[in-house]
């Protein structure tokens, strides 16, 4: 095993770039809990409740060379960059960060495409279907090849779907809130091929956990390590719980995934990733962070669900029409073949 830092042995000047949004928000304050010194870097437009100490800077990342001013300016010890979307990002990051010993790039378990068999392994090959995915993928590519080339020993993490308090949540059939629409107004949960795939939701403090104790390993660089929650829940599951919640009954009406996907607006997400069990092989996370322990449970995410729909924040409401309209023509065909 690595060399690991704790605070009273080594605090860094850790330099976030994203570090306001969903994901940065638990990997700053698990940083600062830490005891490093934190500098979060973004663009200024989603601002966030930080712990105290922490210092922001905005950065424009499409201006030329603004990244790699801000890291000369900045000198950190570490950089954990959540805003490589794409190679070119990529390749940003990499030549701003060719001085900094440790650098950790975020990508998303959406690069590995959809997959049918579990546990998913950081080895399997990744078929991306979406432009985020593709982009992302090419974020993992251009960092392998900085590997093999000996230019860098950046740490890549492939993370799962994160949530916090503040941010909204994804139903099955649409990356959209609509669902707690929905479910507040005791209508039908329409789920796809019944809602047994298993959704992988991690808490935004799980994730910044883990990512500082990635950090801490001397041992965690050149590699690509997945990080998820270990307690995927079926998307049945996790509607009935919110109905629970709410007090209302649950009256889950399934559609098939794939005939879904076709007649939704945008089915990219059902096709690409929530038609499929969200289960990752977390054995390189254990190894490369063996004291890292999740924290949050369902419990949380319920918690999590019931705020926003007391916000009133439920989805766009032409995208839940679309999903509440799916059982009635499924029937529809069904009776008329013809129709479909």
């Amino acid at each position: 095993m690595g060399k690991l830092i704790t605070p009273w042995e080594d605090t860094l000047r850790v330099l976030v770039t994203g570090g306001t949004g969903n994901v940065g928000v638990g990997i700053v304050r698990a940083l600062a809990a830490a005891g490093h010194q934190v500098i979060v870097a973004s663009r200024g437009y989603s601002p966030a409740l930080l712990p105290e100490g922490v210092r922001t800077v905005r950065v424009e990342r499409t201006r030329p060379d603004a990244y790699t001013r801000l890291v000369a300016l900045e000198q950190p010890d570490a950089v954990i960059d959540l805003t490589c979307h794409d190679a070119a990002d990529a390749a940003v990051t990499l030549r701003a960060c060719a001085e900094i010993d440790r650098v950790v790039i975020i990508s998303s378990v959406t690069a590995a495409g959809p997959v049918a068999t579990t546990p998913v392994t950081e080895k399997m090959s990744a078929r991306p279907l979406s432009e985020y995915g593709i982009g992302k993928l090419g974020v993992e590519e251009t960092v392998r090849t900085a590997w093999t080339e000996g230019t860098s020993q950046a740490l890549v993490v492939r993370l799962g779907a994160v949530y916090r308090l503040g941010v909204d949540l994804d139903g099955q059939l649409a990356e959209d809130g609509c669902w707690l629409g929905h479910a507040a107004a005791g209508a039908p949960a329409v789920l796809a091929d019944e809602g047994v795939a298993r959704w992988n939701l991690l808490h935004a403090d799980d994730a910044g956990a883990a990512l500082s104790d990635l950090l801490a390993n001397d041992r965690a660089r050149g590699v690509l390590v997945h990080l998820a929650s270990r307690h995927p829940l079926p998307w049945r599951e996790m509607y009935e719980r919110v109905h629970q919640g709410l007090g209302r009954p649950f009256k889950p009406v399934s559609v098939p995934a794939e005939w879904a996907a076709d007649q939704l607006e945008d089915g990219e997400f059902l096709t690409e990733t929530s038609r499929w069990d969200q289960v990752f092989d977390l054995s390189l996370l254990d190894r490369l962070a063996p004291a890292y322990q999740e924290r949050s449970d369902a419990s949380r995410v319920t918690e999590v669900a019931l705020w926003l729909i007391r916000q009133g924040r439920i989805g766009d409401i032409e995208v839940g029409s679309q999903i509440q309209e799916l059982p009635a023509r499924r029937h529809a065909v069904q009776l008329y073949p013809g129709l479909a």
